[in-house]
């Protein structure tokens, strides 16, 4: 819960940042005094009053028990956030501000300083009703439950590679090839057996820096089905199973900082095995290598939960398709551990269970 609570008051700090700067900026562009702005501000507020109002009793309910952000402390921070904003010097000239000679990290290159402001003079009251508005608005969206969740869909681009380059790999991993086909002595034949695509998106580059990513089709199979496979210098991996492996020889480690962006590419990963493509259909093989299920990532938290015995640290919310997915991932020693995929309604799709690491630290 505390978690949780810090979470929202971040979430809220920002949004006064954001709305700080959307305010100086819109001041120096209606060529207003800050006087003049923060009347303009105060008579949405009272709009804002007048549509809803029911919105400032719920919404002080919800600030009572989550303590996220007080009126006085978003006051504050607007009048800093909008400090920092360059090049806005009609706004505090009047008031006698200073500039630094100097930027500070983390500002847009110049900052400002005002003097002690009069809580009780006009424009400070302005200020704090327009800071109670854009306060209220933030609270009343997430306790009404109409701020949805920012929908990030994942590009994941296929490139059929060439017989070469089939070939290439097949070199490098003569275990690929079963004995059978290893007596054919055309090497475009043999190439053609083993259809590869590149897979490539952002999410599995940084997590997962100089590892290249390949779907192929798993002949011994009818209708043959996708599988995923990772490669680096001189081992391939299987996908998603040998996820764990695969970190372990790269140097990498599913840690509290990192399990987000390390469960992101896991979830590419396992998808990425379904079938797109029908296989009763004609042309099976060549859409299937050059397709891929649509994700887009909804909602990202790191959490502490147990479940039937497993403490999970990481929950992703997933749309696959048209479903929406719900994604439970275990730390496990440096790796992953058990990942549970589900419906929104708590129905389990798929059990994964840890991705198998043969070595001494992970087991």
């Amino acid at each position: 819960m505390k978690s949780q609570l810090e979470a929202d008051r971040k979430f809220f700090l920002e949004v006064i940042d954001d709305l700080a700067r959307d305010a100086a900026q819109n001041a120096h562009e209606m060529e207003m005094t800050p006087e003049q702005f923060w009347a303009h501000m105060q008579r949405e507020a009272k709009e804002f009053d007048r549509m809803f109002p029911a919105a400032a009793e719920d919404v002080e309910e919800t600030e009572e028990e989550t303590e996220k952000v007080t009126e006085e402390e978003a006051a504050d921070r607007f009048r800093q956030a909008i400090a920092r904003t360059d090049p806005k010097e009609l706004l505090f000239h009047r008031r006698g501000g200073t500039r630094d000679r100097h930027p500070i990290p983390g500002s847009f290159g110049t900052s400002w300083h005002l003097p002690p402001a009069d809580l009780t003079s006009p424009p400070a009251m302005s200020i704090m009703s327009a800071m109670r508005f854009c306060v209220l608005l933030c609270l009343l969206l997430l306790s009404a439950g109409l701020a949805q969740p920012r929908e990030e869909e994942i590009e994941v681009t296929l490139r059929r590679i060439t017989p070469n380059e089939v070939m290439d790999i097949l070199d490098r991993f003569p275990e690929m090839v079963p004995g059978y086909s290893a007596q054919v002595k055309d090497r475009a034949g043999l190439a053609s057996l083993f259809p590869l695509s590149e897979v490539t998106a952002d999410p599995l580059e940084s997590a997962l820096p100089g590892v290249r990513f390949y779907k192929g089709l798993d002949g011994s199979t009818l209708p043959p089905f996708p599988y995923l496979m990772a490669i680096t210098e001189d081992r391939r991996y299987r996908m998603p199973g040998g996820f764990n492996l695969l970190l372990l020889d790269c140097g990498l480690k599913v840690s509290e900082h990192n399990v987000l962006e390390m469960a992101r590419a896991f979830v590419i990963l396992a998808v990425g095995t379904q079938h797109v493509a029908d296989p009763e259909t004609g042309g099976y093989e060549k859409r299937e290598l050059l397709s891929f299920p649509q994700i887009a990532f909804l909602n990202a938290d790191r959490i502490n939960e147990v479940i039937s015995t497993r403490t999970y640290s990481a929950k992703l919310m997933v749309k696959i398709g048209d479903q929406i997915e719900e994604w439970y991932f275990e730390r496990w020693h440096d790796g992953l551990g058990d990942v549970s995929r589900g419906t929104e309604a708590g129905q389990l799709i798929k059990q994964y269970d840890p991705p198998e690491a043969k070595h001494d630290s992970l087991r």
